[in-house]
């Protein structure tokens, strides 16, 4: 099959803010300098300089001819409608063009014919002197200015133009071909389908980012959905979010002057809760420091020196394979983590597709074997990232207690990476290092242990990881549980890794951090499905209205706010409806905290689209007032259709809607961290102080929608996942003193001059001690696949 993908317009909204920049930043500029600069008496006589003040007077004309095409097209493009099948401001967009060309040439012949020497006119003088050099330095600025711009409008004219295709299938063959080649540019390598299947990668990608940055509008053609249009639907859904936003913090104080606590607020049992605390500070070192030495040096650029490794000689005891020449990420992992040096058994600095950095860590005080695996920080890992469908793991991969080994699925671009690792560390250097070593001082699948046995196999695994490492650390978290079923995880910003029914059961061994609005444990497909559908709802809402009333006016916000209402609306009822079925079913009375209210709103849309109106499922003795609801939801739509646009194809957008297969959730027990005020737009320390710090734990359902902020991808940041923690464990909150002296040494000792309880060190006492004696037996018992973990999903 041919392809015949073509460009066809630009998008006028793309220019609006780069032509008032240069309106402001080049033209005016260059506008008052020609007004400042006076001609001299005589100077017609200087034959130099009056060709340079002729060069001048073009130039000038130039430069007001496409300021004020500039004005036009920003004035003209506010005025008219959102969505226009026609759009005649791109003929001033193709004049401007033309006359930056023209511009760039007369500059290169004004720099190249006039000189600026006027020391040859027979009447010369200083001030013609000043003149010529006057007009000399407007040749030179404008000369550079126009060079840039005309590069960059040259390189970005391709992100500003719309492709359409006849095929979605051509649609996706673009973006495969543009992964290729974004993959020899960045890696000089050329894609060889023979190894790592790089070819299955990009038809991969091609086809997920084609589902979602291709529209079809009411037309027969394909689309591609353009930057600028991106960042406008965006924009829409962040003013309605910040309206909700706003509400539910007005509805929290609210409560909060009554006297209702706040019913999503949990924290951890006052027993272990300055333990599992702890543990998550000093495990987030750990994830961080793998990042090697880019991190060291950014938060510590004053002992860059600190980097170069390669005057300490490893003992026979540690391997370290692809560090760079200086041995700089194995000192800055030392140096940053500040475990011992002699601890760091192996570093693996070898990335690539499916294979992520990371290192071993032997802890002889704590007794564990730290895996810490490291995050995107490469276009290899970019790549990984990208391969985001969700694929089923293979059943003898997986422990004995998971809850449905057939139907457990997860991040196919992550699998692979945890494969590729898990298989890495019963080969070579690490099966010695690590696999032999721990199968001797771990315990292992089956049965009960004597107490001898059991005091020499008290080591434990525990695995860790930022970002992509913590997705791919979780996965291969699971994989080392079937062989060591006391390995546990500590996850920082991971993305949806399983299915909910994993996702659950792994709350028995993970502990997961995510800070505020961070996007990253909000992706995923079935996510970013949902985030684009509420884009293409809200352009509906707006197509037909006038552009500067959606930016600038409350037309715009209205109309968002009206969507917003009506969908509160029908959640409402759908509650409603819940809460009966519930009841009706069970015989009592259901009472449902935040998150399992969100959950049986996704549930009840899925059940009730899943079995129709007529199934056994739907009938409940609320059948009156689901009816109700059914008219009420009707008459919405009615009423929406009515006022809306109809301007993209929405039958399109839902055939292309992810099934249910790829609903995948944040694994283990969630600590949400936030700021307890408002965060604040900016993120400096230095003057303004940190930040008074909160945690909740949170249910999987909280993160599955996601929250168009400016703070969306800062809050991602590997400093939230380590010096914030940090703060938090040691500044926000007060732990009650233990009197066990079993417990004295996970308690903090109280600094004299500030009272503040000291960092936990490696001899703490750790919530990773997963075992159990029976005292009646006196064996010790491994954990093993009979937990509850549904009980203790329910506690948490």
């Amino acid at each position: 099959m041919g392809v015949d993908i073509k460009r066809v317009v630009l998008n006028p909204r793309a220019y609006l803010t780069p032509f008032v920049i240069l309106v402001l930043v080049h033209h005016l500029p260059l506008i008052i300098a020609y007004l400042t600069i006076s001609k001299p008496d005589g100077f017609k006589q200087c034959e130099r300089l009056h060709d340079l003040f002729k060069w001048l007077r073009v130039a000038f004309i130039l430069h007001v001819v496409m300021a004020a095409l500039m004005v036009l097209d920003v004035v003209l493009t506010l005025s008219l409608k959102v969505y226009r099948v026609k759009r005649p401001e791109n003929w001033l967009i193709l004049t401007i063009f033309l006359l930056y060309i023209g511009n760039l040439v007369w500059t290169i012949y004004g720099e190249a014919e006039f000189r600026t020497d006027t020391s040859v006119c027979s009447n010369d003088s200083e001030v013609f002197q000043d003149r010529a050099d006057s007009v000399g330095y407007f040749q030179h600025a404008d000369f550079v200015a126009t060079v840039v711009i005309v590069s960059i409008g040259a390189c970005t004219s391709y992100m500003c133009g719309v492709h359409t295709s006849s095929d979605i299938a051509e649609a996706e063959m673009r973006w495969q071909k543009r992964c290729s080649t974004m993959f020899r540019a960045f890696t000089c390598r050329k894609a060889d389908s023979s190894e790592h299947d790089e070819e299955d990668i990009f038809q991969s990608l091609g086809k997920i980012l084609g589902k979602f940055f291709v529209v079809r509008y009411n037309t027969t053609k394909f689309e591609g959905l353009q930057f600028n249009d991106l960042a406008f639907m965006l924009g829409l859904v962040s003013k309605t979010q910040k309206q909700e936003r706003k509400e539910e913090r007005e509805r929290v104080e609210r409560d909060a002057e009554g006297g209702i606590e706040d019913p999503s607020v949990v924290h951890f049992p006052p027993e272990e809760e300055e333990t599992r605390l702890r543990d998550l500070a000093f495990f987030g070192k750990l994830a961080i420091g793998i990042y090697g030495w880019p991190i060291y040096v950014w938060y510590s650029p004053f002992y860059w020196f600190r980097v170069f490794g390669c005057f300490s000689k490893p003992t026979s005891d540690q391997v370290f394979d692809h560090d760079n020449v200086l041995q700089g990420n194995r000192a800055s992992f030392v140096g940053y983590t500040g475990i011992r040096r002699e601890s760091l058994v192996y570093l693996n600095c070898y990335n690539f597709v499916f294979q992520a950095p990371y290192s071993i860590v032997k802890d002889a005080e704590r007794k564990e074997l730290i895996i810490s695996v490291r995050g995107s920080m490469s276009f290899y890992d970019f790549i990984t990232d990208g391969l985001a469908k969700v694929e089923a793991m293979h059943p003898e991969e997986l422990p004995d207690d998971v809850p449905n080994p057939h139907a457990t699925r997860t991040h196919y671009g992550m699998l692979r990476t945890a494969r590729s690792l898990f298989a890495d560390l019963q080969v070579g250097s690490r099966k010695q290092l690590f696999w032999d070593f721990a199968r001797r001082h771990c315990s292992v699948s089956g049965g009960h242990l004597s107490q001898t046995t059991a005091q020499r196999k008290e080591w434990k695994i525990v695995v860790c990881g930022h970002s992509m490492g913590a997705g791919v650390g979780a996965i291969l978290s699971v994989m080392l549980r079937k062989e060591f079923p006391t390995t546990k995880a500590f996850l920082y910003a991971p993305p949806m890794m399983f299915d909910p029914e994993t996702a659950v059961w792994t709350k028995l061994f993970m502990t997961t951090a995510v800070y505020s609005d961070d996007i990253v444990p909000r992706l995923s497909l079935a996510n970013v499905t949902r985030l684009r559908d509420d884009m293409a709802t809200h352009f509906h809402e707006v197509a037909n209205e006038r552009l500067f009333k959606v930016r600038y006016g409350r037309t715009g916000k209205k109309k968002l706010l009206e969507e917003v209402q009506e969908q509160q609306q029908y959640h409402n009822s759908i509650q409603l409806d819940v809460v009966d079925a519930s009841n009706a079913m069970t015989g009592g009375t259901t009472i449902m905290d935040s998150e399992d209210y969100v959950s049986s709103q996704n549930s009840s849309r899925a059940l009730i689209a899943d079995n129709g109106d007529n199934s056994p499922e739907t009938r409940t003795p609320t059948s009156s007032r689901g009816n109700e609801n059914e008219n009420r939801s009707t008459i919405m739509a009615d009423d929406r259709s009515k006022r809306s646009s109809h301007v993209l194809d929405l039958d399109f957008l839902r055939t292309s809607e992810i099934d249910a297969d790829q609903d995948v959730d944040v694994p283990g027990v969630i600590v949400h961290i936030q700021p307890v005020k408002q965060a604040r737009k900016c993120g400096c320390t230095v003057f303004l102080g940190e930040q008074q710090m909160k945690y909740t734990l949170r249910d999987a359902s909280y993160f599955r929608k996601i929250w168009v902020t400016p703070r969306a991808v800062q809050d991602h940041m590997v400093h939230h996942y380590d010096r914030t923690i940090h703060f938090l464990v040691h500044n926000c909150l007060e732990f009650p003193e233990k009197h066990d002296d079993a417990l004295a040494s996970s308690s903090a000792s109280v600094n004299a001059r500030g009272g503040k309880p000291r960092r936990a060190d490696s001899s703490d006492s750790s919530w990773v001690d997963a075992s159990a004696t029976d005292d009646d037996s006196g064996e010790t018992r491994v954990a093993n696949s009979n937990a509850p973990y549904r009980e203790i999903a329910e506690v948490v």
